[in-house]
């Protein structure tokens, strides 16, 4: 069974080197060409092996939520490649009223961020922030989860906290039961792009723990 489903970028002149590697021990599924790049989706319990100056590869990891990149960033932008991770942190909703204003101020920082959402469930007794951000901003965002998660602590209000922190596998803290709002963790793989021959058609690809989804459609059978 496989736990690893990833997006590689490569020069099409290596194509027919890593569908070999891939033919041996892989599910995957060529998905487009552009620039003299090529893009392929594949899953299995390693990733493979590339040159990482002249290849890109993003990935998600099923054992532990967590995600993996390597080799030339650069390359993925011919597609529009990008991993996102969800994050946050859920108190009950009960108890908001009771969070220290050191600890008020703080969600109102998180607020302001990119990839910020958030949602009161009475029917849970949840008060969720979710975020949905890339690896790069998620480190900010963490570092202001981290400063509440003392707050909470010492005001004895149980929480549940979502991170990554720097680290490629996702981590649950605190005593709080998951429910309301997904906070994760959880990591994706994105791709956008237009077709070359056909420049009005635009294809959007998803890598989750369990699927790589083009345009909604599953590609790779297992």
């Amino acid at each position: 069974m496989s736990y690893l489903r990833a997006l590689a970028i490569a020069p099409q002149s290596m194509q027919n080197q890593i569908e070999k590697k891939l033919r041996e021990q892989y599910a995957y599924k060529i998905l487009a060409q552009i620039d003299r790049h090529f893009l392929v989706a594949y899953a299995g319990r390693t990733l493979l092996n590339l040159d990482p100056k002249r290849t890109c590869t993003l990935g998600v990891d099923a054992r532990n939520s967590g995600y993996q990149q390597s080799g030339n960033e650069r390359l993925a932008l011919l597609f529009g490649a990008r991993i996102e991770l969800v994050i946050g942190i859920s108190v009950p909703l009960s108890r908001v009223r009771r969070i220290p204003d050191t600890g008020k101020k703080i969600l109102n920082k998180l607020e302001k961020l990119s990839g910020y959402s958030a949602e009161d469930s009475e029917d849970v007794n949840r008060f969720n922030v979710r975020f949905d951000l890339s690896p790069s901003n998620e480190v900010s965002a963490s570092k202001l989860i981290k400063q509440l998660i003392k707050i909470l602590e010492k005001a004895a209000i149980p929480y549940r906290a979502i991170l990554f922190s720097g680290e490629s596998d996702g981590q649950a803290l605190g005593s709080l039961s998951e429910e309301g709002l997904y906070i994760g963790p959880a990591a994706y793989v994105f791709a956008s792009w237009e077709q070359e021959v056909m420049r009005a058609w635009r294809f959007d690809v998803t890598v989750n723990e369990t699927e790589v989804l083009l345009d909604g459609n599953n590609v790779l059978e297992e």
